[in-house]
Formats: structure tokens, C-alpha cells, sequence
């Protein structure tokens, strides 16, 4: 199993202690050519322990993000999904909050990190 596929089973090995929304941040970068890449982190937690331990979610080259309604206090289920056989340039994975489609975008890389 290569590090991209070990590292998507334990992100979902682990996801289900971390479902709850703190914090969204989208940055871009501009190069030369004026193109433009984004990134999105997420951190999440757990509630009502929300003090304890945190999940930072980082996903580079973020294409076609789409936000949903972020209100309330949702226990949220991440689905990240390796779509390199479809063959999108600069593209390898789908992620979908599918609880209550809070988001979804495609990216090319994504890491995670206990806090």
C-alpha cells in the first residue's frame, strides 16, 4: 500500500472522533501567471470535549469548492475518496461532507494531524 492510500485508511480510521466543525480557512496563492491555487484546512473536534484533542485537515490545489449551510452544532462524516483513475489533471481526490453537505470540492493532495 503506497503512503497516499495509508494515509487516507488511517484519516478514516480516525475521523469518527473528530466531527464537529471549529474552524474553516480557504487561502490562495498567486504565481507569476496570475493563476491561481487554493487550500483549505479544517480543524475539527470532538463535543463536548471540544478542549481536548483537535483534527487539522489540510487539502492543496482545491478546485471547484462548494459550501454549504455552516449554522448549527452538526456532527459532521467526511468521505474522502481517491478518484486518480478518472484522470483530472491536477486532481486526485473527491472530499464530500456527506452528512449534511456542509462541503465538497476536489483536490490534488490532502494530509491530517492530531493537534
Amino acid at each position: 500500500m503506497d503512503r497516499e492510500k495509508n494515509n487516507l485508511a488511517e484519516f478514516n480510521s480516525i475521523q469518527s472522533e473528530f466531527g464537529y466543525l471549529l474552524s474553516l480557512e480557504i487561502t490562495r496563492e498567486l504565481n507569476d501567471l496570475g493563476c491561481t491555487e487554493y487550500t483549505v484546512n479544517l480543524i475539527l473536534c470532538n463535543y463536548p470535549d471540544h478542549h481536548n484533542s483537535k483534527l487539522l485537515l489540510s487539502f492543496t490545489g482545491v478546485k471547484n469548492l462548494k459550501l454549504g449551510d455552516l449554522d448549527g452544532l452538526v456532527k459532521n462524516f467526511i468521505s474522502i475518496t481517491d478518484i486518480t483513475s478518472h484522470q483530472l489533471e491536477g486532481i486526485r481526490y473527491s472530499v464530500k461532507e456527506e452528512e449534511n453537505e456542509t462541503f465538497a470540492f476536489y483536490c490534488k493532495t490532502f494530509r491530517y494531524e492530531v493537534l
